[in-house]
């Protein structure tokens, strides 16, 4: 009887089963959804604590001083990036001062060559792999002629990113 039983729960359960979908089994449902990944582009400037030039004698002027990874950009993007650099300089105590912003210079610091920097963006880095975080670090340069204006100068530097 006990056996009997055990057929027959079985049997009703499986025809319950079986019988949730017409056309057979297995019954099939589908859930639909979106995921939406935005592009998204962060640029982090660390700048060397001791990323100031002094020209104090003649002999300072005789070749230029350079900061080696003065600068360590860090670019967090989900597409391909450019980094573009400009420079503002401005006399710390007297506005009559002048000092060309060309006579400053960037280069990565696996490159050869530095870029001289202007007042209007010069392209500087762009993206070389599918990373989504590259860490870059900067040598600056400073070159000025021995008829430059004696004083104390404000150097900006500001990094534009951008994706291409």
């Amino acid at each position: 009887m006990k056996g009997f039983l055990t057929i027959a729960l079985l049997t009703v359960f499986t025809n319950s089963v079986f019988s949730q979908d017409p056309k057979g089994f297995p019954s099939t449902e589908v859930a639909q959804g979106t995921i939406a990944f935005p592009q998204f582009l962060d640029l982090t400037i660390t700048v060397n604590p001791v990323a100031a030039f002094n020209f104090s004698s003649g002999r300072d002027f005789s070749e230029p001083k350079v900061c080696p990874a003065c600068v360590l950009l860090s670019v967090k993007s989900t597409a391909p990036w450019t980094v573009s650099a400009y420079c503002e300089v401005s006399a710390a105590l007297e506005p009559t001062q002048t000092f060309s912003a060309e006579l400053i210079s960037i280069r990565k610091n696996t490159a050869a060559l530095y870029t001289p920097l202007s007042s209007i963006p010069v392209s500087l880095l762009q993206s070389e792999t599918n990373d989504i975080v590259s860490h870059h670090h900067l040598d600056l340069k400073v070159d000025p002629p021995f008829n430059v204006t004696a004083g104390s100068y404000i150097i900006s530097i500001s990094f534009l990113a951008t994706q291409q």
